[in-house]
């Protein structure tokens, strides 16, 4: 045997040792891996005499897990993956913009905290929370519920079914259940920041509450075509659709909680007075940074999508387009969702289609219009899932945070709730939980109970091949550390760092999920579409 056959060899039975290789061998095959390894007279450790800094290089090539579970082969590996460089660009594709909003403990050294973020990183790629929180607390029916519930930094806001009070939960240590009463007039639209609160009304007036100093100050805007509300940090945004008198126009409001400044600017459309604008082809967002607002046009009939940023005075600082290819037949989702800065590439629309390949496997082509926070960039990213016969993600409404996706499946297998790791090139699912359970979780009334039990798999056999718009609506928000799903009735937390700070959660949630995880039932259970 040669060189580069006996390199082969090798290669190829460490891949099947390895974290991801081993779950789908036999023990048989385990067994002629391990001995293979063990016949071959290995030459010295090369990774370690490598100069450091090309060490550090070929790490990161490694997944964050197995990069940490390397650690364990010398005191050699562990040095050089364990150094603050290696860690550095391990971790820079998931904490490249700002610090790590992680709960990191006092005293634990470089080693314990690049540990803490691998296993931060890999619970939320495969969708695997450390703890859970249900809140039965019917949330207001009127209007897209995107609308009327919001997240950030640990907080979680909603309207409630009276349509005239604001709650607001804090996750963290503790910090209570707030409650803002606000006059008969009915609340519109909600937004959250880390140091501000805002709602509207029908009537034209919003209700900015400075979160530190539990002071409220109100201020009149035209109530007319309000698509979103935005914060971030002390400035808020409105975005209005066009008027009736002037279809090619729309307009935003800005506001400051430091001045108290109210602005209004218009702009004017990039379509054709023939092409209709959808509810969710404008989209808004904020860049605290630049003090600038930052407007997404899409343009289905041109397949064309247009981005131009605004200071808050309406001047126009910078714009770009990006050509679609031909999305025809493709179902779109992250339809409600709003572009946010908090990772380096935003996802603002995405969309996806099934197309039939042979055997068991559907493949799933995706593509995702992302815009690059402070560099005024528009990209395609383009993937391909591959996924189960009877599975279709996409009729549903998808939460992107830098390559993880979740989920509710629609479909044949309806009832769950799925994470999908875009970074990898072959697409693996997790399956979380089952939708139906969080619905006997909420209480909710008697009629979806029966919704439950009246849609089963041999309905699909008698032609009934979409049960999307009998779906509870839900929306997903959050960020790397909580993972909130909200419906009509309640919201479901999942939380994915370790030292959360959730005082309530749950009961019995990590002693089902370490069950499930063992007797290899959902919720957590991994599917590999490799599996013959």
């Amino acid at each position: 045997m040669d060189r580069s056959q006996e390199e082969y060899d090798v290669g190829l039975a460490l891949v099947q040792l390895s974290s991801s290789g081993r779950r789908w061998l036999a023990p048989p095959q385990q067994n002629d891996a391990q001995g293979h390894v063990l016949k071959i007279c290995f030459p010295p450790d090369i990774f370690t005499r490598l100069p450091l800094e090309l060490s550090q290089r070929i790490a990161q090539y490694l997944p964050l897990i197995d990069a940490t579970r390397a650690r364990r082969v010398s005191k050699n590996w562990q040095y050089v993956l364990t150094s603050h460089q290696t860690s550095q660009l391990l971790l820079r594709p998931w904490h490249r913009i700002g610090a790590s909003t992680l709960r990191i403990p006092d005293g634990l050294s470089l080693d314990a905290i690049s540990s803490l973020k691998a296993e931060h990183v890999w619970a939320y790629q495969t969708g695997t929370p450390v703890d859970q929180l249900t809140m039965q607390w019917p949330i207001s029916p009127s209007g897209p519920l995107s609308t009327n519930v919001a997240y950030s930094n640990g907080r979680v806001a909603w309207i409630d079914e009276t349509r005239a009070m604001v709650h607001l939960l804090c996750l963290e240590d503790d910090g209570g259940h707030t409650r803002f009463v606000t006059d008969p007039e009915w609340l519109s639209n909600l937004a959250l920041s880390k140091s501000m609160l805002a709602v509207t009304t029908l009537g034209g007036q919003c209700r900015a509450i400075d979160l530190a100093a539990q002071h409220q100050i109100q201020f009149r805007f035209s109530p007319a075509n309000v698509i979103k509300v935005v914060i971030d940090e002390d400035t808020l945004a409105i975005l209005h659709g066009p008027a009736a008198s002037n279809p090619m126009q729309f307009y935003v409001t800005t506001w400051t909680l430091r001045d108290h400044n109210r602005l209004v600017f218009t702009a004017n459309l990039h379509r054709s007075p023939k092409q209709a604008l959808g509810l969710c082809d404008l989209k808004i967002m904020l860049d605290i940074s630049r003090r600038s607002v930052v407007i997404f046009e899409r343009v289905a009939e041109a397949s064309v999508v247009y981005f131009t940023r605004f200071s808050l005075e309406g001047r126009v600082q910078t714009e770009g387009a990006l050509k679609l290819p031909s999305i025809e037949g493709f179902a779109r989702f992250s339809e409600k969702s709003t572009p946010t800065n908090d990772n380096e590439w935003a996802t603002v629309w995405s969309y996806s289609t099934i197309k039939r390949t042979s055997g068991k496997y559907l493949l799933s082509p995706v593509l995702r219009v992302q815009y690059k926070s402070g560099h005024d960039i528009l990209r395609l990213k383009q993937d391909s899932l591959k996924l189960w016969q009877g599975d279709d993600v996409t009729r549903s409404e998808f939460f992107f945070w830098h390559d993880t996706a979740y989920c509710h499946e629609r479909y044949y297998d309806f009832a769950n709730l799925k994470v999908a790791d875009f970074s990898k090139s072959n697409f693996e699912y997790a399956i979380m939980g089952r939708f139906m359970d969080m619905i006997d979780t909420l209480g909710l009334p008697h009629y979806l109970s029966h919704f439950r039990n009246a849609i089963r798999p041999e309905h699909f056999q008698e032609g009934i091949d979409d049960v999307s718009n009998t779906m509870l609506a839900s929306v997903f928000l959050g960020d790397e550390r909580f993972l909130v799903n909200a419906c009509q009735y309640g919201l479901v937390i999942w939380a994915f760092d370790k030292n959360h700070g959730m005082t309530v959660t749950d009961a019995g949630f990590k002693e089902r999920r370490e069950d499930a995880r063992k007797n290899k039932q959902n919720p957590w259970l991994r599917w590999s579409l490799s599996r013959s």
